[in-house]
């Protein structure tokens, strides 16, 4: 056989029939010859060894041919010109991106990259006080008074007119507003149940479950008289200011009777009573103390639609609340995206995990609002997954009646209003951006809290 070839299959007839430079047999014999990797390249084989040459974007980092041009240098995890160069592209506060081997971002709602540079993220939170804004060119200081709310300043809700535990020392750092509203981008939705599809304008919704320290300032309002004006809680923004539609038949949302208000306790003795609900899970306490950033749980329906009345907002529905959870017409498996979480509290607090001790622990159980910035949702919302449970406007119902609606909630009177997501201490099959149950309105339990929702600005 002439150099570089070889008669395998022992027949002269045919030849010296293998090329054993041919990078599809290539070695330095019959027996050691191999098809090289042509993996995101083009194979070559001299000599009797494979090499490659990498295709445009692509790179041979770890020096092997046989893996091929293995890393991807447009990939944001290993971006760069070249395997030296190359380098993980920041994800803070948004989605990293890698194109011609150079990193760039593209924000979270609510962030802004505002010096420029991919390698610092989305550096500045444009619903904070201090950054106030819905691009980086128009943000401001609010006042000392004021909260950011959906990029501007304005006068904060009743529950955080003053300043303390639970009411301005919330989010991971401990130093933002509990009463952050961030806006959520309205459009359409398809993961309530199979084949329903929802449409809902464009809302605020809380950034955090209510805490102690503000529903204490409910209460304390609620003993010095102050009550709901019957018919208020509708979505007055939509059909004219009569509201949402209901999706179970005629008309719209009612808003608040008047007769639910004894549904709440009219004494404080009865308030401490009822909010210590499942010990030692409950988070409220007789006197403020050390749970005042804590979720307040042990909430029914009514305790927590009056809540959001008397801080100007109004419950969500379970669409609204779907949509905000789905990250809208992305129809995310989780608030934060598709990744299953871990045994651990990397992306929420469930499982019994934030305790740290492998089992259900009580209040150890039970983080404060807020804690794991990772699994946030698409506009900015904590602890839609895991946390609490949280009710939401609707009666329940399933099947759905209608296979699709508009701006609407299902306001026909049953057993049961409906709750959205699993808690603290359940599996990560009921954190879901569609798990839904029920409970009737007048239930508390450990696992039950809540958030507001309010008009757009």
């Amino acid at each position: 056989c002439a150099g570089g070839t070889r008669d395998c299959d022992g027949d002269p007839s045919n030849g010296c029939e293998v090329n054993l430079n041919d990078p599809s047999a290539c070695g330095s014999t019959c027996a050691n010859r191999k098809a090289c990797s042509a993996v995101n390249g083009t194979a070559t084989c001299s000599g009797g060894a494979c090499g490659i040459t990498c295709a445009s974007g692509y790179g041979n980092c770890d020096g092997d041919p046989s893996n091929g041009c293995e890393v991807d240098l447009n990939d944001p995890s290993t971006c760069g010109t070249t395997c030296s160069n190359r380098k993980a592209c920041s994800t803070v506060n948004g989605t990293a991106t890698c194109s011609g081997g150079a990193c760039g971002i593209t924000c979270a709602s609510g962030y802004g990259n505002c010096d420029n540079s991919a390698s610092t993220g989305c550096e500045v939170n444009l619903n904070a006080p201090a950054t106030c804004g819905t691009t980086c060119s128009d943000r401001r200081t609010c006042r000392p008074e004021e909260l950011c709310a959906g990029g501007r300043c304005a006068a904060p809700p009743p529950s955080c007119t003053t300043s303390g535990r639970g009411k301005s020392d919330c989010g991971p750092g401990g130093n933002e507003s509990c009463c952050t509203s961030l806006l959520v981008q309205g459009g359409e939705t398809t993961t309530l149940e199979p084949g329903y599809t929802a449409t809902v304008s464009s809302f605020r919704l809380d950034q955090y479950e209510v805490t102690v320290g503000r529903f204490r300032a409910f209460v304390e309002a609620w003993l010095g008289g102050w009550r709901p004006t019957a018919g208020s809680g509708r979505h007055t923004h939509l059909n004219a200011g009569a509201g949402l539609v209901n999706s179970n038949g005629a008309g719209n949302e009612p808003g608040w009777f008047s007769s639910w208000n004894t549904e709440l306790p009219a004494d404080k003795a009865t308030w401490d009573s009822v909010l210590v609900c499942n010990a030692p899970y409950n988070t409220w306490t007789p006197s403020a103390g050390a749970n005042e950033r804590l979720p307040q749980n042990c909430l029914n329906w009514y305790d927590l639609h009056a809540f959001c009345l008397w801080d100007e907002g109004f419950l969500p529905s379970e669409a609204e609340w779907q949509y905000a959870s789905a990250g809208g017409a992305e129809n995310r498996k989780y608030a934060w995206g598709p990744t299953d979480p871990g045994a651990n509290t990397a992306l929420a607090v469930y499982g019994c995990y934030w305790s740290g001790l492998s089992r259900c622990d009580g209040l150890a159980d039970i983080a404060p609002v807020g804690s794991v910035p990772a699994g946030n949702g698409r506009w900015g919302q904590s602890d839609l997954a895991g946390s609490m449970s949280e009710w939401t406007l609707d009666w329940h119902r399933s099947p759905y009646r209608t296979a699709s609606c508009s701006n609407c909630a299902n306001t026909d009177p049953g057993a049961d209003r409906v709750l959205r997501s699993g808690s603290f201490d359940v599996v990560a099959s009921l954190i879901t951006s569609a798990y839904r149950y029920s409970g009737a309105p007048n239930y508390r339990g450990s696992f039950v809290s809540g958030r507001c929702a309010r008009t757009a600005p």
